[in-house]
């Protein structure tokens, strides 16, 4: 399966973010997304998604045309910059919902997760809770998942986990996957292709040297 965006344009006001950018993934891939701050990676994503309206956009998924979000359940899963499971909602009733068998018998199962299957998801830390959301996310029915900053609040060893279970998804369950954080390390620890937003476009990298072409590392840092 493949995930195809182009042409896609956002302005909020006169300020334009987004101009004509192009991004695609397939499933057994990771496709790693960077840019400085506030470059649009998150804006990118979301009309992706069709949770921002644009300007102008094209996406498609395996040669069908999706024009609203009500379209992308089984083709794409999404987990946003912030939080998204309700504050109400147990750990063990989140996973009822969103998460088929036979992940979530083994999410239940699982060391990170099974202390606090009976807790609401305001009884959980927010480092816990991101944790908990990205499995979800990664063990969803979608063949190709969006993951917006999944490693925000996370605890080193755990970032490691969730880098080893993007690879897996992708290698072994067949997913396609983007993935973009603030910290590039992690994001090309998982990445099997690196694609840079500059200038409100996307261009892919052939090499990690290709970074400081585009100014988003200094000339001076050890890639």
């Amino acid at each position: 399966m493949k995930l195809r965006a182009d042409s896609i344009h956002k302005y909020f006001g006169e300020a334009a973010v987004l101009t004509g950018a192009y991004l695609t993934c397939e499933t057994g891939g990771v496709v790693g997304l960077v840019g400085r701050n506030g470059c649009g990676k998150s804006t990118l994503l979301r009309v992706i998604m069709r949770l921002l309206p644009a300007d102008g956009a094209f996406v498609e998924v395996d040669d069908t045309y999706i024009k609203s979000a009500r379209q992308l359940p089984g083709r794409l899963a999404y987990l946003p910059q912030d939080g998204w499971l309700p504050d109400h909602l147990r750990i063990r009733q989140a996973l009822r919902l969103y998460c088929p068998q036979p992940y979530r018998s083994q999410l239940e199962g699982h060391a990170w997760v099974q202390p606090f299957l009976d807790r609401k998801c305001y009884q959980v830390s927010a480092g816990q809770l991101r944790l908990i959301e990205c499995l979800l996310i990664l063990h969803s029915r979608a063949p190709i998942v969006l993951l917006d900053e999944p490693f925000n609040g996370i605890a080193p060893i755990q970032k490691e986990e969730i880098i080893r279970l993007i690879r897996a998804q992708a290698e072994q369950a067949g997913k396609g996957i983007v993935l973009t954080d603030h910290d590039y390390r992690h994001v090309w620890q998982a990445a099997t292709r690196l694609v840079v937003l500059k200038d409100r476009n996307v261009y892919t990298l052939q090499k990690k040297e290709e970074l400081k072409n585009f100014g988003y590392l200094p000339d001076s840092a050890w890639v």
